[in-house]
């Protein structure tokens, strides 16, 4: 340490010795060994520095620890007086050595009072230059440091950037922990999972390497336990046997933590023994690399189960897939899902059902090894890459998965809750298509499972009819969002007549349709299965919603609307999705159509399956006006008995039952008890599908209020109806 100082101040010094004592020949600076820094010219010509050579033989014969300066006679008028140079955090960083002469025989002791009171003077001063000194370099290494971070965030950031590639983000971010920290090791331990970044020139090899990781799990648990940073230069540093007994390696690790503040893993970097300690300097780069893992980890995992989220887990996905085609492995999907989740939901509460999402997920992050990886999809939907494993072996673990799952003991309010999960396998193969095919089959067989009863599992297998129509089903999901882009969705109308007062309004229905690349209508039936089935309905309905709305304004003011209701149909997807409802009343609200002119349609089978999410949106809409039709009636299980719960205005009876009703007196009894229900109720009643004259006829003798069909209107595209109407009016004045 004392060789930092700037050895141009010595022969000031030693003049200043030289004036205060002149019975000094020469002067030495010696380091915390012994060992002369510098020496004036008398004291090399005077032998001293071999003299001082030869004392450090015996360090602590001379070197003196209580700091009190002692004199060793080298001959009979020479003396050797020292004084140790103390500083408070580094301890003893050298020793001034004075050579005296005394003249006349006078005895040493004389003199030592001044002499050391001298040296003492003297010791200061030097301190003195000692200490501004390592302030200045401190602060060079601070400001070094600081350049360091600044350029490892300004790197960083541009990494980091896209989220959703969060595990490659974290393999950049262990390298440049290496790199800016010149480390021989670094790795991030992430819940069982490793990133690992070392030099190829540090003399490591991959199983030293996993080795010394093995024996990290001690430092996890610990940093878990205590959430603190972790700094080991010495090995007969007391933690050490506590977090890192069999790593023989200089060490610094800080804690890795969720949004919480849970401390969810460790990011290490390990140094050799003969490297330098790790310092301040680096501890800051490493705080920063530490936080900015944490940043990416919060971004790529589940907040309620603290899971991977779902484009984490593609990445993986990715990478298996690569590795099949490369090296030929053999990997397993799995998609689980519980069954029932939003009848749980419906009958406890969302805070219970959140709950059973988190215990299905440690049931299922407990029953795969580390090398795997579990992920919360979504809603009730956990995905599971069991890497190496073939599809008899995830079957095997699909199976332990829903026995676990449907063994959980779920009370509430003192009744027990039955809990199940369907669970769908795919194989990742060399010849697997790509992550989109892997995840969809998976889902596919997953639905399948559900469908035929759920607490099961479905192996997804190429070319079997029944996922042969699901693939077909999954092939429209780009052409549909590609439409939504490119704005190939057409709002069509059809005409609802009314059937026992020609003063009753008409009314219309607006329904989509899907032009292809040649402008060509597609019919609804080919797209909109899949886009239920890959939960599109809100994206689309928004669309439908919003288009709507803006024709209507735009011809309001010309077309007299009077008592015309405008129906737009909604998924049961749509008004279960939390922000879908917002958006409608948004919506509404802006809009220069009158709410009472605007019908909603909602099927019977999607109103009775969210009957309390049903409820809460019809009962928020019709608050501004708006009234409701509830599509489909008669094909539930239990119409009559959910009716009376939903706020509707008008049903409209299937037309499986208005097709035949003039061949088969069943389906015309249905009709007719469908017609006086509505009725009883304070409902209008509306008659889909009717195709002809006899048909209308008799549906007017019923006393069916409206009726909807050929015989009445074919569809035609809304805005054209509008101008129509224009036109008419106009004629009319």
């Amino acid at each position: 340490m004392i060789e930092m100082l700037n050895q141009k101040n010595f022969v000031t010094y030693s003049r200043m010795i030289f004036n205060f004592l002149e019975e000094s020949q020469g002067v030495a600076l010696c380091d915390a060994g012994g060992k002369p820094v510098w020496t004036s010219d008398e004291a090399g010509r005077s032998g001293m520095v071999q003299t001082i050579d030869s004392l450090n033989q015996n360090a602590s014969g001379w070197i003196n620890s209580d700091q009190i300066a002692r004199q060793r006679k080298i001959n009979q008028n020479r003396t050797i007086c020292k004084r140790n140079l103390i500083e408070e955090f580094d301890g003893l960083i050298g020793v001034l050595v004075v050579l005296v002469n005394y003249k006349d025989g006078a005895q040493p002791v004389e003199r030592a009072s001044f002499i050391r009171q001298t040296l003492e003077i003297i010791c200061e001063t030097v301190l003195i230059e000692y200490r501004l000194i390592k302030e200045i370099n401190d602060l060079a290494e601070e400001l070094g440091g600081r350049y360091e971070e600044i350029n490892l965030i300004y790197k960083t950031a541009e990494e980091v950037k896209n989220v959703s590639e969060g595990p490659r983000t974290l393999q950049q971010l262990v390298k440049n922990c290496t790199d800016y920290l010149t480390v021989d090791i670094t790795v991030l331990l992430l819940s069982g999972k490793k990133i690992t970044s070392f030099y190829e020139n540090a003399g490591n090899t991959i199983p030293e390497i996993e080795k010394v990781i093995g024996n990290l799990h001690q430092l996890l648990n610990w940093t878990i336990s205590e959430n603190k940073i972790v700094v080991i230069n010495d090995e007969k540093d007391p933690l050490k046997n506590k977090v890192a007994r069999n790593v023989p390696y200089k060490l610094m690790s800080f804690p890795i933590l969720d949004r919480n503040g849970n401390v969810k893993g460790v990011l290490v970097t390990m140094n050799h023994r003969y490297r330098s300690d790790f310092t301040t300097g680096t501890r800051n780069i490493l705080r920063v690399i530490a936080r900015k893992a944490s940043e990416v980890i919060q971004s790529n995992t589940d907040d309620l189960t603290g899971l991977m989220n779902r484009p984490s887990i593609e990445y993986h996905i990715e990478n298996a897939l690569t590795s099949s085609r490369l090296q030929g492995l053999e990997h397993c999907f799995l998609i689980l899902n519980i069954d029932k989740m939003k009848l749980i939901n419906d009958t406890t509460s969302l805070a219970f059902g959140d709950d059973l999402i988190k215990q299905v997920g440690k049931i299922v992050q407990g029953l795969v090894r580390d090398c795997d990886n579990v992920a919360r999809l979504g809603g009730d939907e956990f995905g599971i890459l069991l890497e190496r494993c073939s599809l008899s072996q995830g079957q095997r673990v699909a199976d332990k998965m829903c026995s676990r799952v449907s063994n959980l003991s779920i009370i509430w309010n003192h009744n027990p809750i039955e809990v199940t999960a369907s669970i769908g396998l795919v194989s990742i193969l060399p010849d697997s298509e790509s992550v989109l095919n892997i995840i969809a089959f998976a889902e596919m067989a997953c639905d399948l499972a559900k469908e035929e009863g759920g607490n099961g599992i479905r192996i997804y297998q190429s070319g079997e009819e029944t996922l042969s129509k699901r693939q077909k089903e999954m092939k429209w999901v780009g052409p549909i969002r590609l439409a939504l882009k490119e704005d190939r969705f057409h709002v069509y109308c059809q005409a609802i007549a009314p059937l026992q007062s020609k003063d009753d309004p008409w009314h219309y229905e607006c329904l989509l349709r899907l032009h292809d690349e040649k402008d060509r209508p597609i019919s609804p039936d080919n797209f909109l299965p899949a886009a239920e089935r890959y939960q599109m309905m809100p994206m689309i309905d928004q669309w439908v919603i919003q288009r709507v709305l803006e024709l209507l304004s735009k011809y309001c003011d010309r077309a007299d609307f009077g008592s015309k209701s405008w129906s737009i149909n909604l998924s049961g997807q749509s008004f279960t999705d939390k922000n879908f409802l917002n958006f409608v009343l948004r919506q509404l609200k802006k809009s220069r159509v009158p709410a009472k002119n605007i019908c909603f349609e909602i099927t019977e089978t999607a109103a009775v399956r969210n009957l309390i999410s049903a409820q809460r949106f019809i009962l928020a809409i019709k608050e501004l006006g708006c009234k409701f039709s509830l599509d489909d009636f008669g094909t539930g299980l239990s119409s009559f008995a959910y009716l009376k719960n939903l706020h509707v205005d008008y049903l409209k009876i299937d037309g499986s039952f208005i097709r035949d009703i003039l061949k088969d007196k069943t389906l015309d009894a249905m009709v007719v008890g469908i017609n006086q229900i509505g009725h009883a109720m304070n409902l209008k009643t509306i008659a889909e599908y009717t195709e002809n004259k006899p048909i209308m006829d008799r549906l007017r003798k019923i006393g069916v209020d409206f009726c909807q069909g050929y015989a009445v209107h074919k569809p035609q595209p809304l805005e054209q109806m509008l101008a129509e109407m224009v036109d008419a009016q106009a004629g009319k004045k």
